[in-house]
């Protein structure tokens, strides 16, 4: 038994996805609309894991600094009548002008079981579950919802690096 303070440094593909009902034309009718938010992110944290014969439980936080992302939608042409896919692409300059955070924080709870290789490295199979508080959108009149957040759970393979 025993107690660990881990870094937490991963790449993620964040997906924020809701259905809103948008106006289609002038008789006021509205329909479904699925609009789809991503960023490519570098996750960065602190994750504090105890020990109990190779399983590891941790819970930690963190950010999630976006580097590029986009969004997906639909919106109403009143040319053709009809609802057309649209797509925007972010860098990290419109990320930052788009959103009220530039970051996105988060928490995690995780399990792992540690297969050793020798006395200091060690290779992690595990499951995660976290919650990222998402970036909120400042402003769009587009979209009702204008903030957002995301349960994630998922499996994650870690290397794990031991100074005894």
């Amino acid at each position: 038994m025993g107690f660990s303070l881990s870094l937490d440094i991963a790449y993620h593909r964040d997906v924020y996805a809701y259905n809103e009902s948008k106006a289609a034309g002038a008789a006021g009718q509205f329909q479904n609309v699925k609009t789809t938010y991503y960023f490519d992110t570098l996750t960065i944290g602190i994750l504090p894991k105890f020990n109990i014969k190779g399983f590891f439980i941790g819970v930690g936080a963190g950010v999630k600094i976006p580097l590029a992302g986009g969004e997906s939608t639909q919106n109403y042409n009143t040319t053709y009548s009809q609802f057309e896919k649209v797509n925007y692409y972010y860098n990290l300059s419109d990320i930052k002008n788009k959103y009220k955070m530039s970051v996105i924080p988060y928490v995690k709870l995780t399990l792992d079981y540690l297969f050793y290789f020798s006395d200091e490295t060690a290779l992690g199979i595990g499951i995660y579950a976290g919650y990222d508080f998402g970036p909120g959108i400042v402003n769009d009149a587009r979209f009702s919802k204008n903030d957002f957040g995301a349960v994630d759970i998922g499996g994650q393979i870690s290397l794990y690096l031991v100074d005894n």
